[in-house]
């Protein structure tokens, strides 16, 4: 057995905080290790009750921890909060138990406490550090989601305006824009965007290399995350007045050393994080990559695309595009009960036996003639390569009387061209009537436009 005087030694020279207590919580003694960790001196804390280590701003749960320990006069372990004398704060694993005389009365409470200050705190960067990956895998698998719809999209529009809401959700931001380059203009317009005015995209087309922030991140490829505009020194105060936070990010859009675009995304709205980071610039940087990659590949599908309803020698959509849309057409005709025309016009004495031109010019003359019929034409109207030397036009919302006003139009637009001197144009109109198919409305224009023949040169003739 231990006499007393070992054991007050053993207690005095432990590395543990050791403090004894009377059963009202006054205390009544504290070890050397208690003094030299805590900063407090016996006779500063001998007569004090526990609480004087308790932080005041420390939540009300954590000071009944330490009263209800001095009053149920059992052992209790737990692990708490204190605070030092130069009001530092620590954590400790506080074991209290009661010395009882021989009547089983609890005469002291002795507290042994052991500093769980680096342990705790490695433990909340472990907890931190565990959030923040389980964010970035979140965030990643956004990433590769919005990877598996771009290869779905092949629709520029539908591309841009999906890409811009994934955007949105991933960062957590409330505006976004997407802008796309125009070679020739050297210019950066808005194509898709999030929560932008009508004001700032009416006045968005931005000069490459220009003043705008946006501007100088198109001409230098390099991304920027700013943290706070108002602190920043890279950019002009007339830039800041754009951004309604503090924050935001602009990355390019390239494919090799390509400019396709940039996108723009700022005011976080994450209630966690005010500012973006250094992950969400990755992040973005990754979705720059993946849209390069489409957008190039719609660019790549639109022009196949084109190439196969466009006829080489004219410009314009080819026979087989002009059945597939008048059958469009005749279908919502019958449904809407709206007004149909179709033009059918030939070029005559084109022919290299008729005329001074070399056979090679044949096709410009063509795209010249097929030019000024698309320029005479409103949005809704489609002009077509028919065969040879004749075009074709679809004419919705068009009666008769409008019909031979446009193929005026165009007649004398084209007898302007100099060439014209030595050849003629003749035009049929043909309106749809209840019950005609495809083949019904390109007789009824194809026999106007034989009777404008018979007329004579440059006549234009309606289907009776």
């Amino acid at each position: 057995m231990l006499n007393e005087e070992e054991l007050l030694s053993i207690i005095t020279n432990t590395a543990d905080h050791v403090m004894v207590t009377d059963p009202h919580g006054r205390i009544l003694y504290v070890n050397a290790a208690f003094e030299k960790d805590t900063g407090y001196t016996a006779e500063d804390v001998i007569g004090q009750t526990p609480e004087i280590f308790c932080p005041v701003d420390i939540n009300e749960n954590y000071h009944q921890q330490i009263r209800s320990a001095h009053r149920i006069f059992r052992v209790i372990r737990h692990v708490t909060i204190n605070k030092k004398k130069n009001n530092q704060i620590y954590y400790v694993d506080q074991t209290i138990s009661p010395l009882k005389d021989k009547s089983g009365q609890t005469v002291r409470l002795v507290s042994v406490c052991k500093d769980m200050t680096e342990r705790v705190k490695a433990e909340q960067r472990i907890i931190k550090l565990n959030k923040k990956l389980e964010t970035e895998n979140f965030k990643l698998e956004q990433v590769l989601s919005i990877e598996q719809g771009l290869n779905t999209l092949l629709d520029i529009n539908k591309l841009v305006d999906f890409v811009v809401a994934k955007t949105v959700q991933v960062l957590e931001a409330r505006r976004c824009s997407l802008m796309l380059c125009d070679e020739k203009e050297q210019e950066l317009c808005i194509r898709g965007h999030n929560g932008l005015d009508e004001n700032i995209i009416k006045e968005s087309r931005i000069k490459i290399g220009g003043p705008s922030i946006a501007g100088q991140v198109a001409q230098s490829g390099t991304p920027v995350l700013v943290s706070d505009v108002e602190k920043d020194r890279r950019f002009l105060r007339k830039n800041k007045s754009y951004y309604r936070k503090k924050s935001f990010i602009i990355v390019p859009i390239k494919l090799g050393d390509n400019l396709i675009g940039v996108i723009n995304v700022t005011e976080k709205s994450s209630s966690k994080e005010k500012t973006f980071t250094e992950l969400d610039l990755k992040i973005l940087q990754l979705i720059a990559r993946q849209v390069a990659v489409a957008i190039e590949t719609a660019k790549l599908f639109r022009e196949v695309k084109y190439l196969t309803i466009t006829d080489a020698s004219t410009n314009l959509y080819n026979y087989r595009h002009f059945t597939k849309s008048l059958d469009h057409e005749i279908k919502r005709v019958e449904c809407f009960q709206r007004p149909l025309c179709l033009l059918m016009m030939c070029l005559e004495n084109i022919g290299p036996d008729h005329s001074p031109f070399a056979h090679l010019e044949h096709d410009i003359l063509l795209k010249e003639v097929g030019k000024v019929i698309k320029e005479n034409l409103h949005n809704v109207d489609t002009a077509y390569h028919y065969v040879g030397d004749e075009f074709v036009v679809i004419l919705p919302e068009t009666m008769t009387s409008d019909a031979e006003m446009i193929a005026e139009k165009i007649l004398r637009n084209s007898l302007e061209l100099s060439f014209m001197q030595s050849m003629s144009l003749n035009i049929g109109i043909a309106e749809y009537g209840e019950g005609m198919n495809r083949r019904d409305l390109i007789l009824k224009a194809n026999s106007a436009l034989y009777k404008a023949k018979k007329d004579g040169k440059n006549k234009i003739c309606a289907y009776a």
